[in-house]
């Protein structure tokens, strides 16, 4: 899997060729990867905010963060939201992930 800059440097060059402003909708279960990108991009980026966050990647990205089981459902509730904020967007660049498997 390319590293997270891959990623960056490819968002760097969509935004270079845009005319329109660009909002990055960063949709992720790393706090460290928020920071990272608002380190970056600054104010275009855009994340949900009050969700479930580990704070650095875990060892092995293909096994994604496996959660308990939640009564209240807020984790369910955030991925639907995720799901729903990504169908708008117009560019779709993403990493290893429970929801968007090739």
């Amino acid at each position: 899997m390319p590293p997270l800059e891959h990623y960056m440097a490819e968002i760097t060059h969509i935004i270079f060729s845009k005319k329109d402003e660009v909002k990055i909708f960063l949709a992720t279960d790393v706090e460290e990867y928020v920071a990272r990108f608002r380190n970056v991009f600054g104010e275009k980026v855009i994340t949900q905010t009050d969700v479930i966050r580990l704070q650095e990647p875990p060892i092995n990205p293909e096994n994604q963060i496996i959660y308990q089981y939640d009564p209240n459902l807020k984790l369910a509730e955030d991925v639907l939201k995720d799901c729903l904020l990504l169908a708008k967007c117009n560019v779709l660049i993403h990493r290893v992930s429970i929801l968007l498997r090739r």
